[in-house]
């Protein structure tokens, strides 16, 4: 629920200054990836990459996925920093990661209720 009060906010950051916007962006991607994180802590991963040797999501999974996060944001500054104009395209691309990662996260969350 936070996370869509989050990615609601920043849709009212539309008029604000692009850089921003972009920041407002990081945080809705970066609050969306712990949600997503913690949805899915303990429980089996279906993802290759992010299953641990017992086929859980744990502490490996964490470590890829901040590391993502923190690639993307990095690189994202870098290109804003030669290309200030691209502050937009920037974060609208990390608002649709974090819709994304929210709605994994909301599907882990309800698959938990099933269970």
């Amino acid at each position: 629920m936070k996370t869509l009060i989050l990615l609601l906010a920043a849709v009212c950051l539309c008029q604000a200054a692009p850089r921003r916007l972009w920041l407002a962006s990081i945080g809705a991607m970066i609050l969306a990836n712990v949600a997503d994180a913690h949805s899915s802590w303990g429980a089996p991963e279906g993802n290759p990459v992010l299953r641990s040797s017992d086929g859980r999501f744990r502490y490996r999974a964490i470590g890829i996925k901040v590391s993502i996060v923190s690639g993307l944001v990095i690189g994202h500054a870098v290109l804003l920093r030669r290309r200030p104009d691209a502050a937009r395209a920037c974060a609208g691309a990390n608002f649709v990661a974090a819709g994304a990662f929210a709605g994994v996260a909301i599907r882990n969350y309800r698959m938990e209720g099933l269970k």
